[in-house]
């Protein structure tokens, strides 16, 4: 007896494991589907291979699928569903009649008085004889009610009309119907929550003023204004009496407030063979006017060659004269002390300029810089050379990627037109011109990117194109660009030592891995030269390497270890390895 209700219970508790068992789906599959894919198909209806589908939820996928037809204009589209098993896998087959795709012929719109008819074509995005796509309809509803909203007209209410025609063409015909109401004016305008900061700071950043018309887009832009003034952690805004569907309504913005100040510091190792200390002291709202100020300090000691410190003051008024258009100073001290050399910048620099959101930036800069080198032996200093450089130069940062820390997808670049001594006097004689171009694209989880850097210095009057100091000559090698070579090995050497250039050009091209914990592996390589004229640029030897790196991504950025070989390096038999911190694009 006890036999046989042990053999009881143990039918009944694998039952229910048998029965799943048999009620699984192990795959699913598409017949007859000529307009989209099965990738397509599974995606738009949500499927993932992680989740276990049972025979219930096929009636759920079949509607999906059905759905998704008719959102393209496949309104007569019809679905059959058929099961096969094949090597013991259950095996869901949707079976599918498209049946016509039908069309717009023609699209009417009415009710409008505020937009003409030609710009409700272009917000909308439809076309005559384009596939009836009910998702663009959905968006091209949204894009007209955005633009009537950013008018002024909050309550406006467009409706597209379907009319199928019934012939063996499918056709069909579409009438855009406006409500567009009342315009919403301003009656109000309140800042909650504004702490210690002053309200003109935070009134100069409004692109909305009272009795004018309640434009959404000026809201969002006024709400934008006020955060990136780094002023308050949190910025958000209420349209009092919009429910009520008022004709005048109150706008209140909330705040809060964040530290104006701030103080950093740390210590860190630096390829190739350095350690180094940071302090950074800072505040943003200087005369309680959103002024910035920074004041930042670095210490760097070698272990084979020396120690480097130097100095930077910086101060920012955004609002310069006019709106948005900015003021800077900064004051530099740098300092390098080798065994057997030493060099001494002072450097000051004024600039206007106008500045965007992600670093997007246009200035136009005067800048006076003094160099002194000097040599250093048996113990006893001796001055080799002193120059002066007096520059105006105007540079242009341009960033359309989808994050300036982390870019997966877009296209940044930056260029710099420099002129240096002539009527500003001084010792360097010299035009020189900088522009970089990065392309960044993913593909299938995987990032891949191209940057490519040109740079030309020509002296006039009675400069000599290796008489330039190293301070205004270009470098390269090393973690940002040429990852084979040593840190600024590559160029021609001047009579202090130093290694840099008038003419450069560097490539790099490489692709990223998916991210699995933050960390992803990427392939690369790199190839310029750097030399002391244009005409030398590809008469001498081109240096290249190929490497790989593992990125880590935090907070500040991607911290990259990279090794890559250099083609054109005997001393250097293993290749070299350096680690830093952010994109080299």
């Amino acid at each position: 007896m006890r036999r046989f209700i042990n053999k009881v219970l143990f039918i009944l508790l694998i039952l229910p494991v048998s029965v799943n068992a048999l009620n699984k789906i192990d795959r699913i599959e598409f017949q007859g589907n000529r307009s989209f894919n099965d990738k397509k198909l599974k995606s738009a209806i949500g499927y993932n291979r992680k989740v276990k589908y049972v025979f219930d939820d096929v009636s759920i996928l079949k509607e999906r699928i059905i759905d998704y037809y008719k959102r393209k204009g496949y309104l007569d589209a019809d679905i059959t569903v058929d099961f096969k098993k094949a090597k013991n896998k259950n095996i869901v087959l949707f079976i599918i009649d498209e049946k016509k795709l039908y069309k717009i012929i023609s699209i009417e719109i009415k009710g409008n008085y505020i937009l003409d008819k030609r710009r409700i074509l272009k917000l909308s995005g439809l076309k005559i004889n384009s596939p009836l796509d009910v998702d663009i309809l959905r968006s091209s509803e949204l894009n007209i009610g955005k633009e009537y909203s950013n008018l002024g007209y909050l309550y406006a209410n467009i409706f597209t009309k379907i009319n199928l025609i019934d012939d063996s063409n499918g056709n069909a015909s579409l009438n855009i119907l406006i409500d567009e109401g009342n315009k919403v004016l301003i009656r109000s305008i309140d800042i909650n929550n504004p702490g210690k900061i002053n309200l003109n700071v935070i009134e100069r950043e409004l692109e909305i003023i009272e009795g004018d018309e309640c434009s959404y887009k000026n809201l969002i832009k006024s709400q934008s204004n006020i955060f990136e003034t780094g002023l308050f952690r949190d910025v958000r805004f209420d349209i009092k009496g919009i429910k009520e569907k008022s004709d005048s309504v109150d706008i209140v913005f909330y705040l809060s407030p964040a530290k104006t100040h701030w103080i950093f510091g740390g210590i860190g190792y630096e390829t190739p063979d350095i350690m180094a200390v940071r302090a950074e002291w800072g505040f943003n709202n200087l005369f309680n006017m959103n002024n910035w100020i920074q004041i930042h300090g670095r210490y760097a000691y070698s272990f084979h060659s020396g120690y480097i410190y130097e100095g930077r003051i910086f101060y920012l008024n955004p609002y310069f004269i006019i709106k948005k258009i900015s003021f800077k100073i900064i004051g530099d001290l740098y300092n390098k002390n080798y065994i057997n050399y030493i060099e001494n910048r002072k450097y000051a620099e004024m600039s206007i300029g106008k500045q965007w959101v992600n670093n997007n930036f246009v200035s136009l800069n005067i800048n006076f810089q003094i160099a002194t080198y000097d040599s250093v032996i048996y113990g006893e200093r001796i001055s080799l050379n002193k120059y002066h450089t007096n520059s105006a130069y105007i540079d242009f940062n341009r960033d359309c990627t989808d994050n300036f820390i982390f870019p997966t997808n877009g296209y940044r670049y930056y260029t710099k037109l420099q002129y240096s001594g002539g009527i500003l006097h001084g010792d360097n004689n010299l035009y020189k011109g900088y522009i970089s171009f990065s392309l960044i694209k993913k593909y299938n989880n995987f990032i891949l990117f191209f940057k490519n850097q040109i740079g030309i210095i020509k002296v006039f009057g009675a400069s000599i194109s290796r008489d330039i100091s190293y301070d205004q000559k270009f470098t390269l090698g090393g973690p940002y660009n040429l990852r084979g070579y040593e840190q600024n090995s590559i160029g021609f050497r001047d009579p202090y030592g130093n290694i840099g250039g008038n003419a450069l050009f560097c490539s790099n091209i490489g692709i990223s891995s998916p991210d699995l914990y933050n960390v992803s592996i990427s392939t690369f390589a790199d190839i310029g030269n750097l030399v002391d004229s244009v005409e030398n640029m590809f008469s001498s030897v081109v240096y290249w390497n190929p490497g790989l790196g593992i990125r880590y991504n935090t907070p500040i950025g991607p911290i990259r270890l990279d090794w890559a070989y250099p083609m054109h390096s005997p001393d250097s038999k293993w290749g070299r390895v350096y680690l830093s911190i952010g994109t080299i694009y």
